[in-house]
């Protein structure tokens, strides 16, 4: 039977390391509960897409992968030419309006994590997008799946990042909305105060204050 590293073994390792990590900002850099609560719904997200993108990984299954390694070369799981063989159907398809949107949450959550504007939420989400693609390079060339089966294409890479740019395009909206609304003056407390003071005060102020 093959042995495979699956998104339900990965959660159950990841879930003490976030407990840790929650404990640390609350009692070593003074973080709110409001804080907390964003950073656990982020982490909880990039599980998610460890997931979708990575997982499962089946370790060494010889008695199936040799022949898709006799078949097929990890080189030929490999795309590195933007928009090659794609058809005007295929930009409306489910996997490139999955892609895109795998990563609007991105965009979109991490200014409530670490102080962000355009030019490092760009660089972010492009680094973002890159790693996963580089840790499915790296399954196929090591062979740790016992074969090349994930594959790495620089549309995807695209795609993400255009993700992530429609994600922070919309908090950038939201943070336009909220600071029309009365709540702008209003003091706020408990899960909503950190979400409020990020939609509140720029960028340059939340790194001011720690929130970074």
């Amino acid at each position: 039977m093959a042995k495979m590293i699956n998104f339900e073994g990965i959660t159950l390792l990841m879930l003490p390391v976030l407990v840790v990590l929650l404990f640390y900002f609350w009692k070593k850099q003074k973080r709110n509960i409001s804080f907390l609560f964003c950073f656990s719904v982020f982490f909880v997200y990039l599980l998610y897409v460890a997931g979708v993108t990575i997982l499962p990984i089946r370790l060494f299954d010889s008695s199936y992968t040799q022949s898709m390694r006799e078949a097929f070369s990890w080189t030929s799981f490999i795309n590195l030419i933007p928009f090659c063989g794609m058809s005007t159907e295929y930009f409306f398809s489910k996997q490139v309006m999955g892609n895109v949107l795998l990563t609007v949450p991105f965009g979109l959550g991490l200014p409530f994590i670490a102080a962000t504007n355009f030019r490092s939420i760009a660089w972010k989400g492009l680094l973002f997008t890159v790693s996963i693609e580089l840790i499915q390079l790296l399954t196929n060339v090591t062979y740790i799946a016992g074969y090349g089966y994930r594959q790495v294409d620089i549309n995807d890479i695209l795609f993400n990042f255009l993700g992530t740019m429609i994600g922070y395009s919309l908090f950038r909206s939201i943070v336009w909305l909220y600071r029309k609304t009365p709540m702008e003056n209003q003091p706020v407390v408990g899960v909503w105060e950190h979400m409020h003071t990020v939609l509140t005060t720029s960028w340059k102020e939340q790194k001011e204050r720690k929130y970074h």
